[in-house]
């Protein structure tokens, strides 16, 4: 099978830890293990044999990505590589490839993996506005932009239960009658953050550790309180990571939160903010010596790798009872209110025999989420809709 990947990229300053490229590293080896001929459209190419990797930048902050589509250059490769099928990593390029593609005479499947929904479900279970995508109230016209790609695309992958019913709930509220069918295909695990079989945990006593944006939309205000009180009055150890580190004037001008919670973030005792999280080989020993992790507080989470990451690692995730969580993460690990979020904490940083238990609960639950079944999932879906598409060229 010619498989052509459209890769979708957040960070370009600091590619090693951008989730799309590094999904793409880990599924790119296993396409080719399985005999298929994998082409890679985006900046960088991904370190794997037998990958073709074609240049092609998108952009540099998250609504050129969006938006920036270089229809000549991405014919050219189109009409090169003659794919069999295509993966859109930005649904939102989807009516754009299948244009090109039936230009050029190619029915191949589209499709499009929702990496990211950029709309949320405010208090009251309505849909709204991602307030991240919406600089100069260009919200609404995201979302449109985004359906868009959906009714494009042959089959729609999203990474949880979750990620559906939201999607499904804003087609709804939109008045969109949509066909395409909608599978969830949860996001591998890295496999150079699962620990070693058998291997001993030598965390220091007490110590966590938060790895997400900083962003206001990831719900950090209400971190802020509840590492604050992890930190000052249980005294536990916290390093927060940021491998963003510095960001550009042009980030900065379109989100400044960031830093504001990097500031609040260090000037509490007992926190300490890392930046050098980027290299996955730091970030595997900063994982290794935790006893706990801190997911984000955000009600729109559809998934969240960093999450996998440490419990990869053996390290258990403390998370809100909402969102994705409750699919990721035994219920013994979720909680409802800051309270709760302290009480669970304490337990496994003190409670020896819940520790290891969980632990490798979590740790199974990663190995679960191996690219084996990523890749087969992906694979019987696409084989799925050449299958349709033949039936209905020859009843044509």
């Amino acid at each position: 099978m010619r498989v052509l990947s459209f890769v979708n990229i957040s960070n370009r300053e600091r590619i090693s830890c951008d989730s799309g490229y590094i999904f793409q590293e880990i599924i790119s080896a296993e396409l080719v293990r399985r005999g298929c001929s994998y082409g890679v459209v985006g900046p960088i190419a991904p370190v794997a044999e037998g990958v073709t990797h074609f240049p092609l930048e998108f952009g540099s902050n998250k609504y050129q990505v969006r938006y920036n589509f270089e229809w000549e250059k991405v014919r050219e490769i189109i009409s090169l590589f003659r794919p069999e099928v295509i993966l859109a990593n930005q649904i939102e390029h989807a009516p754009q490839l299948k244009a090109i593609c039936r230009s050029l005479g190619l029915e191949c499947p589209l499709l499009s993996y929702a990496h990211y929904l950029p709309f949320t479900i405010d208090d009251a279970g309505k849909v709204a506005v991602d307030s991240s995508l919406n600089n100069w109230d260009l919200g609404e016209s995201i979302i449109y932009t985004f359906l868009s790609g959906v009714s494009s695309s042959d089959c729609v992958l999203v990474h949880s239960n979750f990620a559906r019913q939201m999607l499904l709930r804003l087609l709804a509220d939109r008045g969109f009658q949509n066909p395409t069918p909608v599978e969830i295909a949860p996001p591998p695990a890295d496999p150079r953050m699962l620990r070693t079989r058998g291997g001993s945990h030598s965390p220091r006593l007490g110590h966590g550790i938060y790895n997400h944006r900083l962003y206001a939309h990831y719900g950090t205000e209400f971190m802020v309180g509840v590492i604050e009180e992890l930190a000052v009055r249980n005294r536990l150890s916290i390093d927060v990571l940021d491998p963003m580190g510095v960001r550009s004037a042009e980030r900065q001008q379109m989100d400044a939160s960031s830093e504001e919670f990097r500031k609040r973030f260090a000037d509490i005792k007992g926190v300490k903010v890392r930046d050098d999280g980027a290299i996955r080989v730091s970030y595997r020993e900063q994982l290794e010596r935790a006893d706990f992790a801190l997911a984000p507080y955000r009600r729109a989470c559809i998934w969240s790798m960093s999450c996998v990451d440490s419990m990869g690692m053996g390290v258990p995730v403390i998370a809100p009872r909402f969102a994705c969580f409750p699919e990721l993460l035994p219920k013994e690990l979720l909680y409802d209110d800051q309270k709760e979020a302290v009480e669970i904490v304490n337990r496994v940083c003190r409670d020896r025999a819940f520790r290891g238990r969980i632990s490798s609960v979590v740790e199974d639950i990663a190995r679960e989420l191996s690219v084996t079944r990523f890749v087969s999932t992906f694979l019987n879906v696409a084989s799925r809709l050449q299958r349709v598409d033949q039936s209905m060229q020859e009843a044509a």
